[in-house]
């Protein structure tokens, strides 16, 4: 823990530090990859301190870290704990903390798949006892990766009703991580459990600012055709790549897009043309609710036929009858003049298509499953924290969240939820925790004023492979 540097002696007394639970750093998080039946890679981001001046510290000298443990539990319950060695066999561990509770990672490599050049890689192959681990250059975050094999998982994990599924990968599944540095200070991770990924079908997710992926999906997945699009950058797009994700007959993937002034004005001046939603006209008209019940299902009252509605301040949307529709099967469009929040299902019942302007923020409630239209979270003036969509808070229950349409956001995207999968039948089926599929009636039934928005003009007439 010494180092003797321009004559003076420093000593390293910080302890190592893991990523806080929920981190929003995709440099700073941990995450669970390759995904099977009974089997996952997890992983961890980890720093330690070095001292003085990072710009003058000696590059090989890295991280101070001597060693690095873990441990794996099928349902994290007392007396399950262990590792799984290269043969599958299952070694039980302690479900306390003293230093026998533990399993030491035991191999260093420095190019693993997903690493950077300048970040060495922690792997455990129960192959090589490692002595020091001290190795990381310029700072960055060390990626300690174990993997886990519950297959030949023997022991009872206590509940009757999970005990069938005792060698399966679940939720539940998690793995702690311990780091001892060359100063002797010891740091315990939180709970490592499988993580949320997104995936899109032929769906647009588009943000005029940053798209973050912090949990890819499992390998399985490789191949799908995302479709996101971003004015700035999509993190990490080497894992987009390396899966087969990038689409290179998209011409506006992963560059910056403009975004045009929507004609605001003259969408709410047809809107406040059309007088009350209520006058059975057939042309719009002003939203004086606080929701859209007026068109809740079993009403008879329908969204006018390339109607525009206009709402001053917030609005609540979501029924779990669903609503009645668009007449003709037609489009309408909403204009919400502060932030939507989306408090259930938003289906049409008897057809149509519908889309969402909003010059605030969109939030969905963690318990909505399914959502249909195109919705768009804009903003008046730049520099401010409105445009944002997020998909909401799960954890009391996690729920999937079913996308059929579009998600556009000046602001970017918080994706929120934590569902991660369930068991068909006995094996446990990794999904993913928001899903956003291509509805085509957003080219074929354009609702008013979204020709310009980017990735209908952009892509309107470009096809994925």
């Amino acid at each position: 823990g010494y180092v003797l540097l321009d004559g003076h002696l420093y000593y390293d007394d910080d302890p190592p530090v893991f990523p806080e639970k929920g981190s929003l750093d995709p440099q700073f998080m941990y995450w669970v990859q390759n995904i099977t039946p009974n089997s996952a890679t997890f992983h961890i981001h980890l720093l330690d301190t070095r001292v003085p001046d990072p710009g003058a510290y000696r590059q090989q000298t890295g991280l101070s870290l001597e060693r690095i443990y873990y441990k794996a539990s099928p349902d994290g319950s007392q007396d399950s704990w262990g590792y799984s060695n290269t043969s599958g066999t299952w070694v039980a561990l302690g479900h306390d903390m003293s230093p026998t509770a533990w399993k030491q990672v035991e191999q260093v490599e420095q190019s693993l798949p997903g690493c950077e050049p300048h970040i060495s890689c922690v792997t455990e192959t129960d192959v090589t006892l490692g002595d020091k681990i001290s190795y990381a250059q310029w700072g960055n975050a060390e990626i300690v990766r174990v993997f886990v094999d519950f297959s030949q998982h023997p022991y009872d994990i206590g509940d009757p009703v999970d005990q069938q599924n005792k060698t399966r990968v679940s939720p539940k599944s998690v793995v702690m991580f311990k780091a001892v540095d060359m100063a002797g200070n010891v740091r315990f991770s939180d709970r490592i459990s499988s993580t949320p990924w997104l995936k899109t079908d032929q769906g647009d997710v588009h943000s005029n600012r940053k798209v973050i992926m912090f949990h890819p999906p499992p390998e399985s997945e490789a191949g799908v055709a995302y479709m996101l699009s971003s004015g700035d950058s999509i993190t990490p797009a080497d894992s987009l790549s390396a899966r087969g994700w990038e689409l290179e007959n998209y011409p506006g993937y992963l560059q910056p897009l403009e975004w045009p002034e929507l004609e605001y004005d003259a969408l709410v001046a047809m809107a406040q043309a059309g007088g009350t939603i209520d006058d059975g006209k057939g042309d719009g008209g002003v939203i004086t609710a606080s929701s859209l019940d007026f068109f809740i299902g079993g009403s008879g009252n329908t969204f006018d036929l390339q109607g525009v509605y206009y709402k001053q301040g917030n609005l609540s949307i979501g029924y779990t009858g669903g609503y009645e529709g668009v007449t003709g099967r037609d489009a309408a469009t909403v204009i919400v003049e502060g932030d939507l929040i989306i408090t259930d299902n938003v289906i049409l019942n008897n057809g149509g298509y519908l889309a969402f302007l909003v010059r605030g923020n969109i939030t969905i409630n963690g318990h909505v499953s399914e959502i249909h239209g195109t919705y768009v979270a804009d903003y008046e003036t730049t520099g401010t924290t409105k445009g944002v969509i997020d998909t909401g808070d799960d954890v009391s229950s996690p729920t999937q969240l079913l996308v059929v349409g579009q998600l556009i956001a000046r602001g970017g995207f918080v994706f929120n939820r934590v569902y991660t999968g369930g068991f068909d039948g006995s094996t446990f089926v990794s999904q993913p925790a928001e899903y956003v599929v291509y509805d085509p009636q957003v080219v074929v039934n354009i609702p008013p004023g979204l020709a310009e928005i980017p990735s209908l003009g952009a892509w309107e007439e470009v096809r994925p492979q």
